[in-house]
Formats: structure tokens, sequence, C-alpha cells
């Protein structure tokens, strides 16, 4: 599998369009063909940077992965200490991570992405070990060392852990059901001052959460 950085323009373009397709036809259901006029070049590019679909299918995945490590790294940067003392700074570090993924839910550019995860997570392939691998674990992680430092040793690791993900299930349902955020809340989130208010209620939910 070519590396991301090693690709050229073309190729760049070949794995924008792959996860545009993937994700809106499935792994199946998608064509190279059509993967390449979208890019605007043949077929033979595919099979030139990657060997054929298998092989942009799971480039697509680490392209994903490069991306989403890149924008979230301020947030994954540094380990929190099992039985901190200093709360607050725990939450604030809860807070900043969960601003940075809501950020991507909503930004509508990360749409291709999150439907291509989204596909992965309902019946995972080997694309799935390259995502969680690369990126899912390490955000899981964060957040779960995150939460035992508020712990203090109340909670054991499986209920640090179903903390953890009952937290980015909250987070994930804004990029993965915008028609029912939109109908549910009558919000706009492309409206700063909407998303805003929500970024607001929604640390306050994933704070109460984990200190629960």
């Amino acid at each position: 599998m070519a590396k991301p950085e090693s690709l050229s323009l073309c190729g760049n373009r070949l794995l924008d369009a792959a996860i545009d397709q993937f994700g809106r036809m499935g792994r199946s259901g998608a064509s190279t063909r059509a993967i390449a006029a979208a890019a605007g070049t043949t077929m033979s590019a595919i099979t030139y940077h990657f060997g054929g679909k298998d092989g942009i299918y799971l480039a697509a995945a680490g392209h994903i992965a490069d991306h989403l490590e890149r924008v979230l790294a301020p947030s994954l940067d540094g380990a929190a200490m099992p039985g901190a003392s200093d709360d607050e700074a725990h939450l604030a570090e809860i807070d900043r991570l969960v601003a940075a993924l809501l950020d991507l839910m909503l930004d509508e550019r990360s749409a291709d992405w999150a439907r291509f995860v989204s596909r992965e997570q309902l019946e995972p392939t080997e694309a799935f070990e390259i995502l969680y691998d690369r990126l899912l674990e390490r955000v899981g992680e964060r957040l779960a060392a995150l939460i035992g430092g508020l712990g203090h040793g109340r909670w054991d690791d499986s209920a640090i852990r179903v903390k953890a993900v009952a937290i980015l299930g909250q987070v994930r349902i804004f990029g993965t059901a915008p028609g029912m955020v939109r109908r549910m809340t009558g919000l706009d989130p492309a409206k700063p001052e909407n998303k805003a208010a929500i970024e607001a209620q929604l640390l306050a939910v994933c704070r109460a959460a984990a200190l629960a």
C-alpha cells in the first residue's frame, strides 16, 4: 500500500474519490471505474498506485487515519496520571477532546470519511483494524485515562471503558445522524451560534457521564 506522503496529486485525488465512493456504496458496491472517473483519471492509475480495489480500500482507511491523527493530535497528546488530584484539569482535557471530536462531526467536509468509518463500525473488515490501531484505540485510551484519573480508584477498568464508549457515542450521533439532530433540535449546526449551544450542552452531558 502506498504511503500518503509518497503519493502524487493523482494518487491523493483517487483516495478522496475512493473514500466518497466507498462511504456511499460500500466496499462491494463501489467500482474502480467510478472512483477513477470521480478523480478525473483512468482505472490504470488505481492499479499503479494501489494494486487494485482492495488496495485502494485499505489505503483509504489509512488516509482517513492520517487526517484525523493530525486534526486530533493536540487533544490526544499527553497522558493523564491515574489518581491525580486535579480533577478540574482532567475534566478540562475531556472537554478539549470532546470539543475537537464535535468539530469533526459538524464539519461538512467530514461527511465522506464519517460514512466510511460508520460502515466499518457496523461491518468491520481489515480496514477497521487500520482505523482502530491508528486512531480509534488512541482516542478511547486517552478518554479512559482521563476518566480513570477522575475516579481515584472508585471504578474498575471495565466501568471506566464503558463510560468512555458512552461519551464517544454522545459525540458520534452528531456525525452519523445529522437529519435526526436537525429535526429534533431545530438547530442548524453550521451556524456558529447553534454550534456553540450544542457544544455547551454536549460538554455538560459528557462531564456528567465521566463523573457518574
